[in-house]
């Protein structure tokens, strides 16, 4: 298993690739960043119309929220520690 900058290069190796590059780039972007399994991608791909901008569009959308919501968690985690550890 590849780890994370291991994995940007492969994806950007792929999204170079001629013809399908950026449609594979979306694709194993999703199985990786969003945990999802191939058919879920190609399912989400279906119900986007098949628009590799609709599908990077629900890719992107993800990502924001997952940040969104990892930010939370580290914020939340983080007042904890500073309330533990007191004055």
């Amino acid at each position: 298993m590849p780890n994370s900058p291991q994995l940007a290069r492969l994806l950007e190796a792929v999204k170079a690739l001629p013809g399908r590059g950026p449609h594979l780039y979306a694709f194993f972007g999703c199985m990786y960043y969003a945990a999802m399994r191939p058919a879920e991608v190609i399912m989400t791909w279906r119900r986007a119309g098949q628009s590799i901008r609709v599908l990077f569009r629900y890719y992107a959308e993800f990502l924001a929220e997952a940040r969104h919501h990892a930010n939370r968690l580290i914020e939340d985690s983080m007042q904890r520690w500073d309330e533990r550890e007191g004055p």
